[in-house]
């Protein structure tokens, strides 16, 4: 007879055995796919705090940089970086005639997280206004990197934006930077922590199951503070107005539009409070385009790059390039003719005061809506 303490070894050894064939026989074959074989691939799916891809800056304001001339793997794509550190292709600081360049600030999302660089959206937009007919050759310099916010968005444009003298400011904000902001008014840090194991050597049958049993559908932290809720959005969309406020007078000093693009394929009840509050920004020269509403209607598991994580995929992409298109077209802010550069913005708009309209039963309305938040 078989010893008692032995079964329960055997058990264990079955179970275990059972658990790595699930492993990697088959949850990571459905969400990696043949990639889920390959050790470079694999191990590419690191945080980029936790990858050599990145060095101090010198730069008030940003605590990191890109490393230049990359070449290499991350978040199971290419990915690469010019002479600059820019996750783009190579430009010369000076501006080609006939050049109408868009200077592109963000984090992960339009930094290009988990897609290709030709499919993300404002690469997208690029070969969109690059028509055969077109009479200006369109350039946009992606200047976003993973895990900034509205502080460095500031800092990226004044100390390394400006110096390509773009024609447009282009601005990608997802739902994370007001977040970090909720953050600030408790005097909470972020405590979401990444693992240090390899990537290949990580569970996703757990990081599997645990989406499915904690996530919220969206990135980052819950978001969830003490207090009342209209009373946080209100106080977050004051803070985050002080940095918009920044950008929007050096558009006006430089003479050049500022596009904020409010981007989430999550349409969650969250979203629509803050991206509608957001939507109520007015600041002199500054556009809000809603890049996130053709997602109503859809779950946000069709978006994202593999079922373990949500950042937006390349059809979320292709769906903001969309949206950008559409709400920039009826802004009236895409060049259509000869670009003229000298063009004397309203004395008035430099000493314009800051608006900020009431937000008088923000999540009621953002539930139930109206008129404003929905095609």
């Amino acid at each position: 007879m078989t010893h008692p303490a032995n079964r329960i070894i055997l058990a264990f050894i079955s179970a275990g055995l059972c658990l790595l064939i699930l492993e990697f026989c088959i949850i990571r074959p459905w969400g990696f796919g043949t990639a889920a074989f390959s050790w470079q691939r694999m191990n590419s799916l690191k945080s980029l705090g936790h990858t050599d891809f990145i060095r101090r800056s010198d730069i008030p304001g940003l605590l990191y940089e890109l490393k230049p001339d990359l070449n290499t793997w991350y978040q199971m794509v290419p990915f690469s970086t010019n002479s600059r550190g820019m996750a783009d292709d190579e430009y010369s600081v000076s501006k080609p005639p006939g050049t109408y360049r868009v200077a592109v600030l963000g984090d992960s999302v339009s930094m290009a997280y988990g897609v290709p660089h030709k499919d993300n959206y404002h690469s997208l937009l690029e070969q969109r206004l690059n028509s055969p007919d077109s009479a200006l050759v369109f350039e946009f310099l992606n200047f976003a990197v993973g895990g900034y916010g509205l502080p460095q968005y500031v800092a990226m444009l004044e100390h390394k934006a400006l110096p390509f003298d773009p024609d447009m400011i282009m601005v990608g904000v997802y739902l994370n930077d007001f977040l970090a902001l909720a953050l600030q008014t408790e005097g909470k840090e972020n405590s979401k922590s990444f693992l240090r194991i390899p990537p290949m050597l990580q569970c996703y049958l757990w990081k599997f199951l645990a989406s499915r049993t904690f996530s919220r559908d969206r990135l980052g932290g819950s978001g969830r503070l003490s207090g009342d809720p209209e009373q946080q959005i209100h106080s977050i969309m004051i803070m985050a107005e002080r940095y918009f406020h920044r950008i929007s007078e050096t558009g006006i000093r430089r003479r050049i539009p500022v596009a904020v693009l409010l981007l989430s394929h999550m349409a969650t009840e969250e979203t629509l409070n803050y991206f509608k509050a957001a939507g109520r920004i007015h600041l002199p020269g500054v556009n809000i385009i809603p890049a996130w509403k053709p997602f109503i209607g859809h779950s946000a598991q069709e978006f994202r790059i593999h079922p373990f994580d949500s950042h937006p995929n390349a059809e979320a992409h292709r769906m903001f390039a969309s949206a950008v298109y559409e709400g920039m077209e009826k802004a009236g802010l895409w060049p259509r003719e000869a670009y003229v550069q000298e063009r004397e913005p309203p004395d008035q708009l430099l000493k314009a005061a800051p608006t900020f309209p009431p937000l008088k039963s923000l999540v009621d309305q953002a539930v139930k809506g109206d008129g404003r938040t929905t095609r």
